[in-house]
């Protein structure tokens, strides 16, 4: 009988980090294990601490987990992505503010490897599953974060004086994320518009307003319960679903 085995493919958020007076720390359960745990299966969760989609296709990760997987599994590969690859080398916006300086991972670009790495995937026989991005708190990320690697008034300049910025550009890559999706047919696991959908939604994240504190990693972890029960059942050997219902979770 196949066998399906899962990967994640992901930055912090999906590794379990939190902040904790500004140190950096692991979550006592993480999303992932919350999820493994409740339908007694492994997840292999290949997610690190500002790990880029790019960095993943520079470093052939994909390649590499491919050519490790047995065939006649159904393989199922996770992307849990994007934060970073949006993010910006802040230290030289502050020496720079009224320069064209790029995020880490050129929107144009991102969208590139995605689609790259979801038809090799495709090619290889790999299900592909996309989550889409935690919503932030710009004002905790600015304060706590940004502001201290370089001039506070020079990031301002840059991003005009609104913080809002800050938001509007994470959501140009979750949205990215939501589009190649759809038009690759892979699921989406939804979980921004879940948190969003919390007017309370801010009392889950740490300090520094992009990682999920740990109440915020029991969020998720059910969140992704609540729209995979009904398509996966579990046993202690395997995982069966419905392939339709799964086609509907997005």
């Amino acid at each position: 009988m196949s066998k399906k085995t899962f990967t994640v493919l992901g930055d912090s958020i999906p590794k379990g980090i939190i902040t904790k007076d500004n140190k950096i720390c692991l979550a006592k359960n993480n999303a992932v294990d919350i999820v493994q745990n409740y339908y007694n299966i492994e997840i292999n969760n290949f997610s690190f601490y500002g790990q880029t989609l790019k960095r993943i296709y520079d470093k052939k990760l994909l390649e590499k987990l491919v050519k490790n997987m047995k065939k006649e599994n159904s393989n199922y590969i996770i992307f849990s992505i994007g934060g970073n690859d949006a993010d910006y080398n802040w230290t030289k916006v502050s020496e720079n503010p009224t320069s064209n300086i790029l995020p880490v991972t050129p929107i144009s670009q991102f969208k590139k490897i995605l689609q790259k790495s979801i038809s090799y995937l495709k090619k290889n026989n790999i299900n592909i599953i996309i989550t889409t991005m935690l919503p932030m708190d710009p004002n905790r990320y600015f304060n706590n974060v940004i502001s201290k690697q370089g001039e506070k008034s020079s990031i301002l300049k840059f991003l005009k004086q609104d913080l809002s910025n800050i938001t509007r550009q994470h959501e140009r890559y979750n949205m990215a994320l939501i589009e190649l999706a759809i038009a690759n047919n892979c699921p989406i696991l939804d979980i921004r518009s879940q948190f969003l959908l919390n007017k309370d939604y801010l009392k889950y994240l740490c300090d520094d307003g992009i990682h999920p504190n740990e109440n915020g990693y029991k969020k998720i972890g059910n969140y992704i319960i609540k729209l995979t029960k009904k398509i996966f059942k579990s046993n202690k050997t395997d995982v069966s679903y419905n392939e339709e219902e799964f086609s509907q979770i997005n």
